[in-house]
C-alpha cells in the first residue's frame, strides 16, 4: 500500500498521481529504502518513538502509520484539530526540543546572509533577531568604548546612539520601539530619520563612527 499527496484545492488524495515518496523535500522515501539513505539520516529516533524496528516489518508498519496520519489530516476540514502538535508547526519552520530550536536559530545566521530578515516570519525568526540585536548592541558599545549605563547619560540624538540604532536596524528586523528603548533615544518616531542620516553620511562624525562599528 502506498502513501499519496493531495492535489491542490482538494482535501483528500489523488490515488493515481501523487505519491508521498516522490516528494523531494521529505526524507520519507529514504526511511522506506534503506539502501538509498544518505549518511546523515538517522532513522532510529523516529522509528523508536513509534515503536517500530528498522527492518522490513517495522518499515511496513511505519508506512501504514504515515498513511493513516496523513489521511486523518488531509481529509479533515480542520487538520489542526486532529493533532495538537499540528498547531505548533502550521506557522513555523522548526519543531523540536529547546536545544534543537536554539541550534537552528544560530544556524539562521548563515542562511540569511545577504537576505532581508523581514522576508522571514515566525516566532523563531523574531527570537533570532532579538538575540542578534542584543549581540550587535554589545559589540557596538564595546567598539565605541561605552556601557549600557552610559547611554542613559548621553543626549537622545547623540551621534553614537544614532550609529548604534543604524547598526541594529540594518542587520535585524526588531521594531524601532525596541531599539529606541535599548539605546535610550526617547520617542521612536525619529528612528527612521536617524538611521537614514547615518546610512547616507559620506564624511564627518557619523561616517567615522559607522565605519568603526562595522569592523
Amino acid at each position: 500500500m502506498e502513501t499519496f499527496l493531495p492535489r491542490v484545492g482538494t482535501n483528500c488524495f489523488d490515488l493515481e498521481n501523487e505519491k508521498l515518496t516522490d516528494y523531494v523535500w521529505s526524507s520519507y522515501s529514504s526511511y522506506l529504502r534503506p539502501v538509498k539513505r544518505p549518511a546523515w539520516l538517522c532513522v532510529d529516533r523516529t522509528l523508536g518513538a513509534l515503536g517500530f524496528s528498522d527492518d522490513r516489518s517495522g518499515l511496513r508498519k511505519y508506512r501504514q502509520y504515515m498513511q493513516k496520519r496523513v489521511l486523518e489530516i488531509l481529509c479533515s476540514d480542520k487538520p489542526w484539530a486532529v493533532d495538537e502538535r499540528w498547531a505548533k508547526i502550521r506557522r513555523g519552520w522548526c519543531f523540536g526540543e529547546e536545544a534543537f530550536r536554539n541550534q537552528m536559530i544560530k544556524a539562521l545566521d548563515g542562511v540569511m546572509e545577504g537576505n532581508r530578515r523581514d522576508s522571514f516570519v515566525g516566532d523563531e525568526m523574531k527570537r533570532h533577531d532579538m538575540l542578534e540585536a542584543e549581540r550587535l548592541l554589545r559589540r557596538g558599545l564595546a567598539q565605541l568604548k561605552l556601557s549600557f549605563s552610559e547611554l542613559e547619560t548621553l543626549k537622545k540624538c547623540d551621534p553614537r546612539k544614532k550609529v548604534m540604532a543604524w547598526l541594529v536596524r540594518k542587520n535585524t528586523s526588531v521594531k524601532n520601539e525596541w531599539i529606541s528603548e535599548k539605546v535610550c533615544m526617547g520617542c521612536a518616531s525619529k528612528m527612521s530619520l536617524y538611521v537614514r542620516e547615518v546610512a547616507e553620511s559620506k564624511t564627518g562624525i557619523l561616517y567615522d563612527l559607522r565605519e568603526m562599528v562595522k569592523r
